[in-house]
């Protein structure tokens, strides 16, 4: 039988760090205390730089500033090149994201079915790139093999939240391990530990 967590949800890949960084009444980042059924009624708030917001996937990269674009593209591409078939790309709140579709999971996202089950973003936020992995935040193996893989990869310290690695200078982006995570879970094994926790 599935498990139930009384009023736990799945938080939103980056939006807790996004609404901090960029949501017009709160660009202090100061802490903010939306749910995310707020938010994904306010999705107009999640915006990617400089408070514009983009629709297209490709448009996103685009889009970058010059500082950002090639980083940006090179993590675009070690995902890309490693994540198992079945996930498709697609905008999700205001972020690139690889994502269950429908077609697959028609379900999708439990706090809003209308959304596909997100499972990797990335963004250029205002003071780092954050990558937002899923996997990382329902898997305790996961993310304990992880953690104890990164001294191995960056000389600097793993800067982490939940689900959301912060990467500060782009230069200490460890492709290789990006890579390698981003191998290490399938659409049915993402699907399945997801019902497992949150459904």
């Amino acid at each position: 039988s599935r498990r139930r967590r009384p009023g736990h949800r799945l938080p939103l890949p980056g939006v807790e760090r996004v609404v901090q960084d960029w949501h017009p009444g709160n660009r202090m980042g100061a802490p903010c205390d939306w749910t995310n059924e707020t938010l994904a009624n306010e999705s107009n708030y999640i915006v990617w730089h400089l408070g514009q917001t983009v629709s297209d996937f490709d448009d996103y990269f685009s889009s970058l500033p010059e500082d950002r674009k090639d980083t940006m593209l090179e993590l675009r591409d070690s995902i890309r090149s490693s994540l198992p078939d079945g996930f498709e790309e697609a905008m999700n709140y205001g972020m690139p994201s690889w994502v269950v579709p429908h077609s697959t999971y028609p379900d999708g996202y439990h706090v809003d079915p209308k959304l596909p089950l997100s499972f990797l973003s990335i963004a250029s936020q205002k003071r780092h790139i954050g990558f937002y992995h899923m996997g990382i935040y329902a898997s305790a193996e996961l993310l304990e093999w992880f953690t104890g893989e990164y001294p191995n990869h960056c000389k600097t310290k793993l800067d982490m939240g939940k689900s959301c690695i912060r990467f500060k200078n782009p230069a200490n982006i460890p492709h290789e391990l990006i890579k390698e995570l981003c191998s290490k879970m399938s659409v049915q094994e993402w699907i399945d530990l997801y019902e497992e926790q949150y459904r």
